[in-house]
């Protein structure tokens, strides 16, 4: 058997050969999910003037009489041009985000006065003091200054920032090339029963689902599943014309790299360097990565589902975000509800629910799964813990751990 490395080790030979996917420039209309690529600065100052923070009235408080009562000549709009201030004892009435008319000093909220027709009555201690409840220019960001930065994935109000600062298109980065591939007769289709159904050995094809759903969730969705015999020279053309369409190869379901098998030999054959055949974990051992002759990165999941999940979420899911650039944070910390004893000399990734304690906490359940091969076992797992490996004997017992959810 190969010597399996480290899974910091394996974590760190992936992401070295990342690369970078490029970029390409897309209506704002198609950069939801897009990892930014370029600095977005603002294009005024923001806010762009001094604005009403709430729906209420402007007012000059020296102008206010004795009696409080202030007459409404008028309704300020947001993004209307601003109306003229009145004299004496006037105001206007003012909705968010409304430019404060000149001569305004503060705007007070609506719920704080009595209005009665055009009349409003501000008591004394309902005045807010000068400048209250106005937004002043600038206090977001100045013109020109940094407002987005390379890196972050383009969604709610981010999408708003763009639009609001007049970026009809957007540099984003390009969606990598994905194949998914999987060799083997021994699994059954997805529309296959048979002519009397399955029988209780047979398993069907499910795995490939698995990862490009997952390819799906973490916004990759060039995914393309693709199955071939077991025969020799159909997977060699087959992993030869993968190879030359694909910025990244998946292979499941092809067995370990190390073990004798068509998928090795053709590998081998059209110039993969593999840079490494298992890691030192459970479950997922036999995990492998390499490089293909024009810089594809391929990999190699293990055959069993828990595997397979843990693999995409460890190793496969962060390479494609590294290589669009994208930032990456470290993953969230959990505790442990319950004890999750550390292997010697193995990182353990066990299965997990995930709830919160009254004070907020994120505390990991360990879940009972079947480990060969059935997803179905995954419904009520929320993600996996990494439980670094025991040192010594007595070193077995972890608190707090990082998690991958799925």
């Amino acid at each position: 058997m190969n010597e399996l490395i480290a899974v910091d080790r394996a974590s760190s030979l992936v992401w070295e050969h990342a690369g970078d996917f490029g970029t390409v420039r897309v209506p704002l209309n198609k950069a939801v999910g897009r990892t930014l690529r370029q600095v977005v600065r603002a294009e005024r100052d923001q806010p762009p003037c001094d604005r009403a923070a709430v729906n209420g009235y402007a007012v000059c408080s020296a102008s206010i009489p004795s009696n409080g009562v202030l007459h409404v000549t008028g309704l300020q709009r947001a993004g209307r041009a601003p109306l003229e201030f009145p004299q004496n004892d006037g105001c206007l009435e003012i909705l968010t985000g409304a430019i404060i008319p000149s001569g305004a000093d503060v705007v007070i909220p609506g719920e704080r006065v009595q209005r009665q027709g055009d009349f409003i009555t501000v008591e004394p201690e309902a005045l807010p003091e000068v400048g209250a409840f106005i937004d002043r220019q600038g206090t977001v960001r100045q013109e020109n200054s940094p407002l987005l930065e390379p890196g972050i994935v383009l969604k709610g109000p981010v999408l708003a920032v763009l639009a609001a600062n007049g970026l009809r298109d957007v540099l984003v980065a390009a969606d990598p090339s994905i194949g998914v591939f999987a060799v083997g007769d021994s699994l059954i289709a997805v529309d296959d029963d048979g002519e009397e159904g399955l029988a209780p050995w047979e398993i069907r094809r499910s795995s490939e689902y698995a990862i490009t759903g997952a390819l799906n969730d973490f916004g990759f969705k060039r995914g393309q599943r693709r199955h071939v015999a077991n025969v020799s020279h159909e997977i060699h053309n087959a992993l030869a014309e993968e190879l030359a369409t694909h910025d990244v190869l998946i292979l499941g379901e092809g067995g370990p790299f190390g073990a004798k098998s068509a998928v090795a030999d053709a590998l081998r054959d059209l110039g993969v360097n593999i840079l490494f055949d298992g890691v030192a974990q459970e479950p997922g051992a036999a995990f492998w990565f390499g490089v293909g002759p024009e810089g594809q990165r391929v990999f190699g999941l293990p055959a069993d589902s828990v595997g397979i999940t843990v693999c995409m979420r460890r190793y496969v899911l962060p390479l494609l975000k590294r290589g669009q650039q994208r930032l990456i944070g470290k993953p969230p910390r959990v505790a442990l509800a319950e004890a999750v004893h550390a292997l010697k000399g193995l990182t353990r990734f066990a299965a997990v629910g995930v709830e919160h304690d009254q004070t907020g906490r994120a505390l990991a359940y360990p879940r009972n799964i079947v480990v060969s091969g059935e997803f179905g076992s995954l419904l009520e797992v929320d993600g996996f813990v990494e439980v670094a490996p025991a040192l010594t004997e007595a070193d077995k017992e972890r608190e707090v751990v990082p998690f991958y959810g799925v």
